[in-house]
Order: structure tokens, then sequence, then C-alpha cells
């Protein structure tokens, strides 16, 4: 009994045809298989995370663009708001220093108050004191315009006699002192005295000069200025 074979074709090439097995395949060297690249889809890189840059924007990097209705947005810089600018914060601090110098300026107040009331409770009694002494008439008297100062029953009446000025119960409140005596006349000697810081509020004052009697006057005759003589 004769084997017919089947009648090979020639295959195409990359087409196998359908009479062909698979182990005839592997024998037959005549059978071409293409050989078809794989292909693959593209995945792409993964996307970098951003980093804090500690030092800075890069080269060249400008300001953020803020969104709508924001400020200005420096490269890594806060963002305070519409303004650009943080909201004030009130300071305690603020309130105590205000607080301080309100104190201080009220207790300025309080000491101008209590200095004027101090220069209100006292006074500077001015006054002149003429000595009128006839006895140097006949020894040529004073020469006018030069100066001069009480002799014989008047030496005590110089330049730095003391004026005195008490209260009604004859306590000594204030003192002060005869100027040099300047000769108005030849019989006339003229002085000058400031007596300081005379309490104020007494109903009335005793003035002396030297040792020779006192005079009463009121506080408002004091603040007048007083005119004194002796010898006339």
């Amino acid at each position: 009994m004769t084997t017919t074979q089947p009648e090979r074709t020639a295959p195409t090439a990359g087409v196998l045809p359908d009479e062909v097995v698979r182990g005839e395949v592997a024998e037959d060297p005549t059978i071409a298989i293409p050989v078809v690249p794989r292909q693959y889809a593209p995945v792409p890189p993964p996307h970098p995370r951003p980093i804090a840059d500690p030092y800075g924007p890069p080269a060249g990097l400008g300001p953020v663009a803020p969104p709508p209705g924001y400020g200005s947005l420096p490269y890594g810089g806060p963002m305070f708001g519409t303004t650009g600018a943080p909201a004030p914060v009130r300071s305690r601090k603020g309130v105590f220093v205000g607080g301080i110098a309100a104190g201080v300026a009220a207790l300025g107040l309080v000491i101008g108050i209590g200095a004027v009331a101090s220069a209100a409770s006292s006074m500077d009694v001015t006054g002149t004191f003429r000595l009128v002494d006839d006895g140097y008439y006949g020894y040529g008297g004073f020469s006018s315009g030069s100066v001069c100062s009480g002799g014989g029953g008047y030496s005590d009446i110089h330049a730095g006699t003391g004026v005195t000025i008490a209260n009604a119960a004859g306590a000594v409140i204030a003192t002060g002192s005869l100027s040099p005596g300047r000769a108005s006349s030849s019989t006339t000697c003229d002085f000058t005295f400031t007596v300081p810081d005379v309490p104020a509020g007494e109903d009335f004052y005793q003035v002396e000069v030297s040792h020779r009697g006192t005079l009463t006057y009121t506080a408002d005759e004091l603040r007048a200025g007083l005119g004194l003589s002796l010898g006339d």
C-alpha cells in the first residue's frame, strides 16, 4: 500500500499554510517566521515634587503671580490679604507706655500747679530808705552823687545794714539788707533794699531797719513797694 503525501505549496512570507503542523515548522528551515518587534506604550516620566529652596528663588525668577484679589507675593514669602501687609496688632505694651506718659504729664501738671501756688504764697518786698543828716551840713555835708553812709548817731546806717520783716506776733519771717548809699543832696543819703520770699497770708507785717523801730504795713502795701526815711 502506497501512502501519498499531500502536495506542499510554497509558503507566503510571514504566513503559515493551514496544513503545516507545529512540528514541521520547527523542522522545515524553508519556512520563514517573521519577527515582529514588541511595541510598548510610552510612559511619562514621574512629575518632580516641588522642594522649597532655602536659599531664595532661582536666578531670573521674579515674584510669583498671586491669586486674583490678593497683593503681590514675593518668592517664598507670606501673603497677607489683599493689601500685601499684615493686619495691625494692638499692643498692650503701647497702651502701657501711653499710660506711663499720661501719668508723667499729669504729674508735671500737678508739679506746675504746686510751683504756681508756691510762688503765690510768698513775695519779694522792695523799697527805698532815705537818711537825712543835717549834722553833716556844718562839715560840708554829703557830696551829691557820691557814695554815702550815716555818721555820728547814724553810724549804724550803711551798706549791709539789716532790714527785717516780722509777722503780727513779732517773729522775724524774712530778712534783707541796705545797698550802698548814694548822696542825692548835701544832707540826704538814699539806699535801696530787697527782702525776698516774704510769706503771704499775714494780717499785717512789721518792718524794721537796723534797730530803729518797726513800722506796720499790710500785704498790699508791701507788694506796692515801701518808701522809708530816718532823720527828717
